[in-house]
């Protein structure tokens, strides 16, 4: 429900929500199926996307008989550092009253990016097709002295530039920022200007495990390491080595929307990545396939 606070003090309610609620569905279900049809069923597919999108590809991991195919949508496959992926981008914006970034200046940047990478693959159609090919700066859109309207303030700049950059601290990059044409979403990492409570509630409940932790004290330097070591590392589904699943014949089919504003699709390409490292080129052409959607947002749109 949008909240992490029923896992506080629950380990057996984590370890549901991590891989074993979904499993026991797939039990069940079979054997349901099996005892009205009078026969098990041939194939067995599974389709999520976000939190189901994780709970796909854990399937194909930890359960490799469960499925025959899975479609895995914008998989948050590292909760905790996709967390503080859409955490850093909200901090962004609620840094400072002038670094917010209400919808005319959300809709001067997305309007900024296409204007300069729409055609870059030479068909002019509202999207951009590669974001990762695309060098809008947004500081072209930065107030010249005395102008106030149709352009942004530094500190707007400012945010934007670090959202499309990702989270960083002293250590170097966290992981990817959100891809230019991704704006017009950004509005709903921050609600009643707050960050989202998706995010503020688990860090709150599964990496601090203190209810009355305060996401303004959050540290760069020091937290995202105490996130990475946190029992948010249960949730995880980042183990590349699919084999199991592979060696029975199953087919996984990761997609991810270009301009999703949650989890960035960076994230996506490096999972299939080290998928194919893992299991080999010719293993992975027959096995998995990566979509990239450009225009759609996260999990719709």
């Amino acid at each position: 429900g949008g909240d992490a606070s029923f896992a506080f003090g629950h380990p057996e309610k984590e370890v549901d929500f991590s891989h074993r609620a979904t499993h026991e569905m797939t039990v069940a279900g079979k054997a349901v199926t099996a005892a009205f049809y009078g026969t098990s069923p041939n194939k067995a597919f599974f389709a999520g996307c976000s939190a189901g999108g994780r709970q796909a590809i854990t399937e194909a991991q930890r359960y490799p008989a469960d499925y025959d195919a899975i479609a895995a949508g914008p998989p948050a496959y590292h909760w905790g550092t996709t967390s503080v992926g859409a955490f850093w981008a909200s901090s962004a914006m609620l840094k400072t009253p002038a670094s917010r970034l209400p919808p005319p200046a959300l809709a001067l940047l997305h309007k900024g990016a296409l204007d300069q990478c729409d055609v870059l693959d030479r068909v002019t159609d509202g999207v951009i097709e590669d974001p990762r090919s695309c060098a809008f700066d947004p500081r072209v859109l930065q107030c010249a002295v005395g102008a106030t309207a149709g352009c942004l303030s530094s500190d707007q700049v400012a945010a934007a530039r670090a959202i499309y950059s990702g989270p960083h601290n002293s250590t170097g990059s966290v992981m990817p920022g959100l891809p230019k044409g991704s704006e017009l979403g950004w509005n709903v990492l921050v609600q009643n200007d707050e960050p989202i409570s998706l995010i503020t509630t688990g860090l709150k409940y599964l990496v601090f495990g203190d209810p009355n932790w305060d996401y303004r004290t959050f540290n760069w330097d020091r937290d995202v390491e105490r996130v990475r070591t946190s029992r948010t590392r249960l949730h995880d589904a980042a183990n590349p080595n699919i084999g199991a699943f592979v060696a029975r014949g199953g087919k996984l089919l990761v997609y991810h929307g270009w301009t999703d504003p949650l989890i960035a699709a960076q994230n996506s390409i490096d999972y299939v990545s080290r998928v194919g490292a893992a299991l080999g080129a010719e293993k992975t052409r027959g096995a998995v396939r990566l979509f990239l959607a450009p225009g759609m947002n996260h999990c719709s749109g």
